[in-house]
């Protein structure tokens, strides 16, 4: 490959563990013989080709562009047009765009399975996803626009939505084969959890602190979901759960936030099949001898981190259960 010799001494194959800090390095050098003589010779295979400027993004468009796509900072809408002209997108992050207001570049691209878009708050038209064939859709820091246009990805498995604009649960798709859902509102989501039930092939869930569930109702829709294996919530939410209810299928458990009064006996009620639980809350007691009416259990993460936490009753537990983060953690 010709290179200059202010070019990283990885450069000099096309294959190359370094290359994504190749591809961040290209700030640093002239951008086109950068693009010419070390990105033009990168795999793309797999490769996320990053672009913070529009004359990277140009020079990209030059070399025929990369199906792997990160556009970072306020690229122009019409240089983001002229790249997906000249390429067939697979993979898209969009990043830190205060000016972008819709995804129009994207529209007809039937290879894209997976879209990442976050830090983008005057991005309102997402009509250019309707009925296309993403796997998997990530939207951070929603604030505006029209969601409707989930119902239409039927082939969805993983959708992550974060923001204060974030629609019912009911608009998820429920003829798609979703396995993964994050929901991270800004505020209690309109009609709860409403509709979750629906997606009968979920297998991860994660809520947010706002997310809940935040009543009975919302947590009949997640014992509704027969293969739910990992639930990833805020503890206080157990507070709402039903005395009757349990959720047979969940096999991992990890609890956020301030534990509420008896969260453990909660756990051990509404979890029978646990396998594994994480606690993440710092500066918390934790009394653990309930767990022990769990069989099935197997690990106890508590990564507290710095700030310490406490254990009561560890060795109840028995050598069976596998304890892990207790670098901070005080054992009584």
């Amino acid at each position: 490959m010709p290179r200059s010799r202010s070019w990283p001494a990885s450069a000099r194959t096309r294959r190359t563990r370094s290359a994504p800090q190749l591809v961040w390095s290209w700030g640093r050098f002239d951008t086109e013989q950068y693009a010419d003589e070390v990105i033009a010779h990168l795999d793309p295979r797999g490769l996320f080709f990053t672009v913070t400027s529009e004359a990277q993004l140009t020079a990209l468009t030059r070399l025929g562009g990369r199906p792997w796509l990160e556009a970072r900072g306020d690229l122009a809408a019409d240089g983001l047009r002229a790249y997906a002209r000249t390429t067939a997108l697979e993979s898209v992050r969009i990043r830190e765009n205060d000016n972008l207001t819709s995804l129009s570049f994207l529209r007809g691209q039937e290879g894209l399975g997976h879209l990442d878009v976050s830090d983008c708050p005057a991005l309102a038209d997402l009509s250019a996803l309707e009925g296309t064939r993403l796997a998997s859709l990530y939207l951070d820091d929603v604030r505006r626009g029209d969601l409707g246009v989930l119902s239409s990805l039927r082939e969805l498995t993983t959708v992550r939505l974060g923001g204060a604009g974030l629609p019912p649960v009911s608009g998820l798709p429920a003829a798609a084969p979703l396995t993964d859902v994050s929901l991270k509102p800004a505020s209690t989501l309109p009609g709860g959890l409403e509709g979750l039930g629906r997606l009968q092939r979920l297998q991860v869930l994660t809520l947010g602190q706002h997310g809940g569930p935040h009543s009975a109702a919302d947590w009949r829709e997640i014992a509704l979901l027969p293969d739910l294996r990992l639930l990833h919530l805020y503890a206080a939410s157990l507070a709402s759960a039903p005395g009757s209810l349990t959720a047979p299928s969940v096999r991992q458990l990890i609890l956020r936030g301030d534990l509420p009064p008896g969260v453990v006996r909660t756990v051990t009620r509404l979890f029978p099949a646990l396998h594994t639980l994480t606690v993440t809350s710092p500066d918390e007691h934790l009394d653990v001898p309930a767990l022990a009416a769990l069989p099935g259990l197997r690990r106890l993460s508590v990564p507290f981190g710095n700030r310490g936490g406490r254990l009561r009753g560890l060795d109840v537990l028995g050598p069976a259960v596998e304890v892990t983060g207790l670098g901070a953690v005080t054992v009584d």
